[in-house]
């Protein structure tokens, strides 16, 4: 009989992250294959509140109101 050592890698935690995105609010870069893919895009609705926190206030005011 042959037996063999070998350490199982175990992890504590560990979480996914679901989005149901619109297709048309979605681009990567051209590619054939997913590792060939170099950048990913994703489409984010801000209100302007959000626009001045993330961006300042001076973008926020370019924003037009979408409602």
């Amino acid at each position: 009989m042959l037996f063999a050592k070998m350490e199982i890698e175990v992890k504590d935690d560990e979480k996914a992250i679901l989005d149901c995105i619109q297709y048309d609010d979605f681009l990567t870069s051209d590619a054939r294959s997913e590792s060939e893919i170099e950048w990913k895009a994703r489409r984010a609705y801000l209100s302007r509140y959000e626009a001045k926190e993330m961006f300042g206030e001076e973008v926020a005011d370019k924003v037009k109101s979408v409602l």
